[in-house]
């Protein structure tokens, strides 16, 4: 019988994988949660929404360096959209668009599914 990986934990995986390449200065991340917040003050209840919908679950920056010539360097900054999903998750609707708008654009959008795939990406 082979074991199910919940989505959570392989977020909270790669979470910590990118914290210790962010500390070695190799990337600079973050972690984009979208949901909803109900607070109240004085009687009066507000829920507060946070993210954006569709948005990939990591979004990263890393540093590309390569000379032009004998002594010039050229450096920018490449970014990353990283999707995580379980085995079986699939992208939906929101999820879907946002993927095609980040490669309309030319950018790096991937659906990952362990630590393993996230460091293959990032060689």
């Amino acid at each position: 019988m082979k074991l199910k990986t919940k989505e959570a934990d392989v977020v909270s995986a790669i979470n910590e994988y990118l914290i210790i390449l962010e500390k070695q200065g190799k990337i600079i991340f973050m972690r984009n949660n979208t949901g909803a917040v109900i607070s109240e003050y004085k009687g009066k209840k507000r829920m507060w929404r946070v993210g954006k919908k569709g948005w990939s679950d990591f979004i990263l920056w890393k540093p590309v360096h390569f000379a032009i010539g004998i002594n010039t360097t050229f450096s920018f900054l490449r970014s990353y959209f990283l999707e995580v999903k379980s085995s079986s998750g699939k992208l939906l609707g929101d999820q879907l668009a946002f993927e095609q708008q980040v490669q309309r654009l030319g950018g790096k959008y991937y659906v990952v599914r362990s630590v393993e795939e996230v460091k293959q990406i990032l060689l």
